[in-house]
Parts: structure tokens; C-alpha cells; sequence
């Protein structure tokens, strides 16, 4: 019935398919790297190869065919859903970004701490506005329209401007503006923005990028994209346009700190920094001078306090904390780090215990923690991610990313409220971004303004 072949015909054959398989891996990689110098025939194969490798991925993320969102996560927290707790007395609003499993999408809203309303809802079309990206002019957004879908994507430590316009991005992807009415004003698409956005004293935006072209020195970096993060700060003013940018690699190795970079000495590190946020100094101290930036570098597992005028690092932490995010300034004196406490053993990795709190006296030169036995007690332990602020009263906010909650608790440590982003008809947990908890008299007047028009009445945006 079947005719029997030489031995030798059936070994050439596996060494021709075995030799297919690395040239097709390298046709992909080419693509997924950029596509490098053009080559007409090896350039044309290169795209049909990675747009067949791309097929299992897009039909995963299919809305039709997978209806389990990116942005769900491990249910924890019994059944609770919502704001569970007492409102607060003060006059204060939370910025709430968080996905949504019943619109399968990412909305922002501003929630009245006092009786926990929605006032209004930021919900903009995500893919209407990334079709004003160009795509075949930057490498860096080939895969923008499937990767930051709106089904896929979750906004980012939006900022509130006065006249109810935000500034937000969607985790490396171009920076946005809408209006109020979610409406797009621009959007920067020069480079990768990612984590978080924070107003200086002046009104301009500091922001996290990964940088392309590369500004690190090329024995560092390469030359190809993809091969390496080069991330830095950047200062942009409310249209967008570049006032300051520095490479954080760049900072380290001109203040001979190029050990942190090449450190490990065996294993190439593509991705040294993990840059997640830039926190302005507003004012002069003994400590620090307005327009001074401390940057947390989480793979280092260290905060930077950095002069920009001068190209000087000032101080440096590290230490007491690991893979920590958002590093705040609570005083003339005081820093505060949320400490994600992530450690990689022999044989395991993740969160040790719970997320810390820490603070820094620079006067006393000495770490802390802030309600530590109430994070431990409430078990917060996102290991990315994470986001806190220390009140003036001395009231404590944190957001556990991973599984969706956020907690508020008094000076004392007693939890008066928690938000848990569960989705009350299929009961199912997921993601927020980073959130913002609005205390400052100046911006709850501003709020006032956009929220309640001429005729007294509440806007509830659709």
C-alpha cells in the first residue's frame, strides 16, 4: 500500500524542515525587531512570515472569539463589589480609572468621596482616536491598533486639567488629550509613554518614555529597536510639545554610576531601569530646590533625587525597599515609596509578605514604614504596579493594581473605605490604572467650576 523510501531521503527531509524552521523564526524576529535595512524580496517574505506568526495572537484577542479581557484578575476579597466603607466628611474626589467588565473597556471617573457618586465619566474611543497615529511611519506602533485596542487597553494615571480636559496614556503608547466630553485634542506619538504623569509648579507634565532612537551611547543600547529599553524623563507643557528629556541610563552613567548598568557583568540587560515614576519638587527646602525630580528605577530597585538644571543626582535610596513604584514627597523632609517588597529566590518569586509603605527623614537620614500592621493585615500585595498618597491630616490611600482594590484608611490604621473593581453581573475581578486621590482646595474649586454649569445642574456624562 505504501511504497518504502531510502532512510537517507527521510533524514534530508527532517534537516530541510529543521532548517525551515530557523529560517522562518529569523524572518519573524527581523519583523518583530522592525524590519531593519530593506531588502525587497527577504523584506516582503519577513511581513508575510510575522503576519502568519501574528494569527494565533489576534485570534486570542479577538473580542468575538475570547471574551475573557486582559484585565481580569484572581479573585480575592470574597464577593464585595464597589465602595464598601463610610464616605468621607472632608470634601474630596477620587480619580477612578479602572476597566470595566460590563463595557469590556477602560472609563475614568470622578467619584464624590463624600457619597461616593459618579459626577462624571471620561469614556473615549480608544480606537478612533490611535487611527490618528501614524503607523507605517514609526516602527514603534506596528502592532498599536491590536495592542491598545479598546477591549485591550486601560488608561494610565490620567491628569485633571482645570477645565475638565485629561491628559492620560495607555501604558506604552502615545501620550493623549480629550475634553471633557472625551473628545480627542491631541495626541504625541513620538514615543512610548508609560506610568506616571505629574504636574510641576509651572503647569508642565513630567512623564516616563521609552526612548527610540536610542540616546544612551550605542555600546550600551545597540542600534536596532526592540533590543533594548532606553527610558527616560521627560518634561512636556500642555500641548505636548518637549521642553526637557534625559535618558535615566544616560543620568547614571555621567554621574559614574555606570555600574548599576553593567553591573552583573555575565548576562546582557536589555531592560536595566523599568523607569515608573517622575515626582516634581514644587518648592524650595533644605533638601531639595523646586524643579528637582525624584525618579524611582524599579529594576534597581532605588529613587533618585536629580537636578535637572545641573545633570547632578543629589542623593540616592536604596536598600530598604524592592521594585518599588511611586515615590511621593509629603513635606520639607519627607519621601514616601510605595514598596511592592518583590524578591526573586532559587526557587520562587514574588511578593514577600505584603506591600510596605516606607518613609525617609532626610533630616534624621533614616526609613520607616507608614501603617505597616494595616497593610499586613489587609494583605495588600501587588507585585506591579501600585500607588499610594499620605495625606495632610496624615490619612493614608493605597491602590493594590493587581487585584483591583483600593483602600483608605485614617491616620489611626482603621480602613474607613475600599473600592473593589469587581463587576456586579458576572462577578468577575479586574485591573485599575493608576488612580488619584484629589485633596488640594485649588483643584476641588476647579472641579466645581466644569462639574456644575450656569444652571446649577449636575453633569452626568453618557
Amino acid at each position: 500500500m505504501f511504497r518504502k523510501i531510502e532512510i537517507w531521503i527521510l533524514y534530508l527531509v527532517l534537516v530541510m524542515v529543521f532548517i525551515s524552521y530557523i529560517a522562518l523564526g529569523a524572518l519573524v524576529r527581523r519583523e518583530a525587531l522592525g524590519g531593519g535595512k530593506y531588502i525587497p524580496l527577504i523584506s516582503e517574505i519577513s511581513k508575510v512570515a510575522y503576519f502568519l506568526a501574528e494569527i494565533p495572537k489576534n485570534l486570542k484577542y479577538s473580542r468575538s472569539i475570547d471574551v475573557r479581557s486582559p484585565w481580569e484578575t484572581q479573585s480575592r476579597f470574597s464577593s464585595e463589589f464597589g465602595f464598601v466603607g463610610g464616605a468621607l466628611k472632608n470634601q474630596t474626589y477620587l480619580l477612578l480609572t479602572r476597566y470595566s467588565g460590563s463595557l469590556k473597556e477602560s472609563v475614568v471617573e470622578l467619584v464624590d468621596l463624600k457619597n461616593f457618586k459618579i459626577i462624571h465619566t471620561w469614556n473615549p474611543n480608544i480606537k478612533k482616536i490611535l487611527k490618528n497615529v501614524n503607523i507605517q511611519k514609526n516602527r514603534e506602533w506596528k502592532n498599536l491598533q491590536i495592542d491598545h485596542s479598546d477591549f485591550r487597553s486601560l488608561i494610565f494615571h490620567p491628569l485633571l486639567l482645570p477645565d475638565g480636559s485629561i491628559i492620560f496614556h495607555l501604558n506604552d503608547s502615545p501620550l493623549i488629550k480629550i475634553d471633557v466630553n472625551s473628545n480627542l485634542l491631541w495626541i504625541k506619538e513620538d514615543d512610548r509613554y508609560h506610568h506616571s504623569l505629574e504636574l510641576d509648579s509651572d503647569q508642565n507634565i513630567w512623564s516616563c518614555v521609552t526612548l527610540y532612537p536610542y540616546l544612551i551611547d550605542e555600546k550600551y543600547s545597540g542600534s536596532d529597536f526592540g533590543n533594548y529599553f532606553d527610558e527616560g524623563i521627560r518634561k512636556v507643557n500642555q500641548n505636548g510639545e518637549i521642553i526637557f528629556q534625559k535618558s535615566v541610563a544616560e543620568i547614571l552613567v555621567q554621574n559614574k554610576l555606570e555600574n548599576f548598568l553593567v553591573s552583573n557583568g555575565i548576562n546582557y540587560e536589555t531592560k536595566p531601569i523599568h523607569l515608573n515614576d517622575v515626582q516634581p519638587v514644587m518648592e524650595d527646602t533644605q533638601y531639595w530646590k523646586r524643579g528637582d525630580v525624584f525618579i524611582s528605577i524599579r529594576n534597581l530597585s532605588m529613587v533618585l533625587l536629580y537636578r535637572p538644571s545641573t545633570n547632578k543626582i543629589l542623593w540616592k535610596g536604596f536598600g530598604d525597599f524592592f521594585y518599588q513604584h511611586d515615590v511621593d514627597i509629603i513635606d520639607d523632609k519627607h519621601i514616601s515609596i510605595f514598596n511592592n517588597n518583590y524578591k526573586r529566590f532559587k526557587s520562587s518569586r514574588g511578593v514577600d509578605g505584603f506591600n510596605e509603605i516606607i518613609l525617609y527623614n532626610f533630616e534624621a537620614e533614616k526609613y520607616t514604614t507608614k501603617l505597616r500592621n494595616s497593610l499586613a493585615f489587609e494583605e495588600v500585595k501587588t507585585y506591579t504596579g501600585g500607588c499610594h498618597k499620605v495625606l495632610k491630616n496624615g490619612d493614608l490611600f493605597v491602590q493594590e493594581n493587581d487585584y483591583g482594590r483600593l483602600i483608605y484608611f485614617n491616620s489611626q490604621g482603621n480602613k474607613v473605605w475600599s473600592f473593589i473593581n469587581r463587576d456586579e453581573n458576572n462577578s468577575k475581578l479586574y485591573k485599575v490604572g493608576w488612580c488619584r486621590i484629589i485633596d488640594d482646595n485649588k483643584e476641588i474649586e476647579n472641579i466645581k467650576k466644569f462639574i456644575v454649569p450656569k444652571n446649577n445642574e449636575i453633569i452626568y456624562n453618557e
